[in-house]
């Protein structure tokens, strides 16, 4: 619990890259239940009209069993949030990645997983929300949490959000909600939020495995500047997409595949090239100040692209690479044994 408590409070202050889906004609009705709605953000109520007209038409997409998750990327929200997923007002500290690991989680004693996550809303909105979704490669379920126990949480299948949660105090006027999204199943899912004046639709993948079990990651504490790994995705054979994060909300987006040392330097990328134990890393400066943005590297065991997103001036350098790559060696050179997290009860 005291880990899960610790990602959860990163998640807030750090999280996940760029939503990509436009928003969606809105129904005409809601502009009837504007002032309504308005009228009851200070005292945190809203009438039923008020959530009848957010209840709009769900317009997720469909997808065949086993065709690849159009996964939403994450964007940066507040340089003292970090990213998030959504085109916004609202966002979910999911993964920038667009993916949550089932496998790093033992599932309640009905089958049902979690992903915590917060919900960040912008200064500019202080209207009501209403998010629902379901499995869109199958069958399954999505249910929510908010404050309420765990037990009961899993029979919200309509998550109402309205009044003040609580206030980013590094983000000012920034509101937010802690809460959970539940699946049973991997799978890729899909929600939309609506609210009085914007439709939004998210999609992510619940994987089964843990992200050690998609390929050989460091042990917590080796990587440079508290970074560890918040999620982990296959991307293709042999493919695997990770989302790291770590202090000053530092996000990195690191692709590993199979190994390629004769592999050519990738389009567009001018190097520079820095030694290590693991061998030579090729890498871009950011263009308006003098730190690695971009490094492509391949220890013999797999090749990998790093990629920090945002602002990493001030919490990512040269050094802080050549740790990384180091410990990504020696993770590969000796894999860690992972148990097995048997079900609840």
């Amino acid at each position: 619990m005291a880990d899960d408590r610790l990602i959860l409070q990163r998640q807030v202050g750090m999280a996940i890259l760029a939503a990509v889906l436009a928003l969606v004609a809105l129904n005409p009705a809601i502009e009837s239940a504007l002032s309504s709605a308005q009228a009851s953000r200070a005292s945190g109520r809203v009438d039923d009209g008020d959530w009848g007209a957010l209840r709009r038409p769900l317009r997720l997409p469909t997808l065949a069993a086993g065709a690849p998750c159009p996964r939403t990327g994450g964007r940066s929200t507040d340089p003292a949030l970090g990213h998030a997923v959504g085109d916004g007002p609202v966002y979910a500290t999911l993964p920038f990645i667009g993916a949550t690991n089932l496998g790093k989680q033992r599932p309640s004693n009905d089958g049902w997983y979690v992903t915590k996550v917060v919900w960040l809303v912008r200064p500019d909105y202080a209207g009501p929300v209403m998010i629902r979704g379901h499995q869109i490669d199958g069958s399954g379920e999505m249910r929510f949490a908010g404050n309420e126990s765990a037990e009961s949480a899993r029979s919200v299948v309509e998550l109402r959000l309205v009044g003040i949660a609580g206030m980013a105090l590094d983000a000012p006027g920034w509101n937010f909600w802690t809460s959970g999204i539940f699946v049973r199943t991997p799978g890729c899912y899909a929600y939309q939020v609506d609210g009085i004046d914007f439709s939004d639709v998210v999609v992510f993948e619940a994987v089964k495995q843990r992200p050690g079990e998609l390929t050989s990651l460091p042990p917590l504490g080796r990587l440079p500047r508290d970074l560890y790994v918040a999620a982990g995705v296959g991307t293709g054979p042999g493919m695997v997409r990770l989302a790291l994060l770590g202090v000053r909300g530092l996000a990195i987006q690191i692709d590993v595949g199979p190994s390629t040392p004769s592999e050519p330097i990738p389009p567009g990328l001018s190097p520079r090239q820095l030694a290590t134990t693991a061998g030579a890393v090729l890498w871009q400066a950011d263009p308006r100040q003098d730190w690695p943005r971009v490094a492509v590297w391949d220890d013999g065991w797999h090749r990998y692209r790093l990629l920090v997103l945002g602002d990493g001036s001030a919490a990512w350098s040269e050094a802080d690479l050549r740790g990384a790559v180091e410990a990504f060696a020696a993770a590969a050179e000796s894999p860690p044994t992972i148990p097995t997290i048997p079900p609840e009860g």
